[in-house]
Order: C-alpha cells, then structure tokens, then sequence
C-alpha cells in the first residue's frame, strides 16, 4: 500500500511539472465597479434606485495553444 501511494505521489508531482513548463501561465488581479440606476413607472406611480458595487478578483491564464487558452477566476 505505501508503494502505491509513493507512486502516485511522483506522478502527481511530475504531471504538475510538465505542466507548469509546457503551458505559458500568468497571473493577474481584476478589481470593478459597477453601477446601475433603476427606472420603474407603474401606471401612476414610479421609483428609482442606485445600485453600486466593487469587486477584486484574481486570475490566472493558461494558453495551451496559440489559438486557444483557458482562465479561470477567483
């Protein structure tokens, strides 16, 4: 059993290292913000509201290909 897990331990290890050295990773941080005015009439009566919000994120870009690249967010 400890053989079993040694094994998939390096390959775990070596997958993750030709990975990372295969594929051109970057990373980044995203902040935004956003607003909204919202405008509602019924028949006589009407409303309005102002909505607004911040974010940070962070993301990372993977291009597996010069045509195609993945990038997940946080």
């Amino acid at each position: 059993m400890p053989l079993v897990i040694t094994v998939l331990a390096l390959t775990l290890i070596s997958a993750k290292y030709y990975i990372v050295s295969t594929f051109k990773m970057t990373f980044g941080v995203k902040s935004v913000y956003s607003s909204i005015i919202l405008k509602v009439s019924v028949d006589c009566s009407s409303g309005s509201e102002d909505l607004f919000g911040f974010y940070i994120g962070a993301f990372a870009e993977f291009n597996l290909s010069e045509k195609f690249s993945m990038q997940p967010e946080l």
